[in-house]
């Protein structure tokens, strides 16, 4: 099935519900992108794109915004999404497939992290492209924010894939 969408972009935003004093906890993605509702409770628009548990949304720790993240300078707004420090591996479903390209924008602190593009859900069928990440420079101006300087990933395919896998995380990359 193809898309309804030409472009889908996830920008990480209404994810998270500030508690009553306006601090932001991180909450699981969940099925947010899928129509349904993310660890904070906030329904997502339906792209028809599911994550595996541990992708988590958090918004940063700045003198404006209270947060849970020590970064900032986010290309698609306040939010970003990082992993629990126990998942080494994680996959995003498409449920219509994608073409052409996956591109993302990332900060990380480790350059050990792949991502593959596969035909298949849950990162089955045939790998149709992978890289593996570069590092970041860490720190930068407030000092407790260590993700700041931001890096652009593109894979280009020309068939359909309908996941890609993240690998080798350690909980050191937005």
């Amino acid at each position: 099935a193809e898309s309804a969408y030409s472009v889908v972009a996830l920008n990480f935003e209404n994810v998270l519900k500030a508690d009553p004093t306006g601090f932001f906890d991180a909450a699981e993605l969940g099925a947010f992108y899928n129509g349904g509702l993310s660890g904070a409770g906030m329904t997502g628009p339906d792209y028809n794109v599911s994550f595996a548990t541990g992708a988590k949304v958090y918004h940063p720790i700045v003198p404006d915004l209270q947060g849970t993240g020590a970064f900032k300078n986010a290309p698609s707004g306040i939010g970003a999404m990082a992993f629990e420090p126990s998942v080494s591996n994680l996959t995003l479903n498409f449920a219509d497939g994608f073409n052409n390209g996956f591109s993302f924008f990332y900060s990380s602190s480790i350059n050990t992290v792949s991502v593959a593009v596969f035909s298949g859900l849950d990162g089955t069928g045939t790998e149709l492209r992978s890289l593996t990440l570069d590092a970041s420079p860490p720190y930068c101006s407030p000092a407790n924010a260590f993700y700041c300087t931001w890096k652009v990933a593109s894979l280009n395919i020309s068939s359909t894939a309908l996941s890609v896998t993240l690998r080798g995380l350690t909980n050191q990359i937005l």
